[in-house]
This record gives C-alpha cells, sequence and structure tokens, in this order.
C-alpha cells in the first residue's frame, strides 16, 4: 500500500488512513483528515483491482510442502456385499436391545403399515 499510494511507513490502520486523507486532500474543516473518505477510497480501489490480492509466502518452505504418500496396490479389495452388512447391523441391533423386552414391545412394519 506504501507503494500504491506513495506513503511513508505507518504502524497503524489510523496512520495510514490520515496519510492517506492529506495527500488525497480528503480534509474536514479546519484541516482534520476525514478518515471516512479516506477508507472509501481504499475500498474502491480494491474493489475495481487496483490493490493487487497476495498472500506472503511462508516463512520456512520445507514446512509449506505437502507431505504426498503412495502405494502400489497389489490386489484389489474386496468386493461389497450388502447382504453381509445388513446381517452385521441386523445382529449388533439385536445385541443392543434390552433383554427384559417381550413381543408386545415390538412395532412390526409390512406393507407400509405399522400394527402393534
Amino acid at each position: 500500500l506504501m507503494g500504491l499510494y506513495t506513503l511513508s511507513r505507518f504502524g497503524s490502520p489510523t496512520e495510514l488512513l490520515v496519510q492517506l486523507a492529506t495527500s488525497r486532500g480528503k480534509l474536514n474543516k479546519g484541516g482534520v483528515p476525514d478518515l471516512n473518505a479516506a477508507a472509501r477510497v481504499i475500498l474502491q480501489d480494491w474493489n475495481s483491482g487496483k490493490i493487487p490480492f497476495y498472500v506472503s509466502p511462508p516463512k520456512d518452505v520445507e514446512s509449506a510442502t505437502p507431505r504426498v504418500t503412495s502405494t502400489v496396490v497389489t490386489t484389489w479389495a474386496k468386493e461389497f456385499d450388502i447382504d453381509a452388512l445388513m446381517a452385521k447391523e441386523d445382529s449388533e441391533m439385536v445385541e443392543r436391545l434390552p433383554e427384559d423386552m417381550d413381543e408386545e414391545d415390538f412395532a412390526v412394519i409390512f406393507d407400509g403399515a405399522i400394527s402393534l
């Protein structure tokens, strides 16, 4: 921003706005810098693309490189078996049921209707 607006070094956003308002002639009565007008100038320049977007490079290049690992596959994975998966799910569900339940405690679902 210092190079774009030809400003001297600033330590805070307020100092940036004061310098920009003064250099652009955005002053209120008594020569007080208009910080809102200076902020609008920065926003307009950002929206128009005059201020380029960038990201600072990482300080440690070694930590910035992603760690990618790969392995050679020698066999195919086991095929998906929906019946075995459903049977396992059913057996786990039955195991989680309380032991003191009677047949009257179950709802039987058939043809979309529920009966007790």
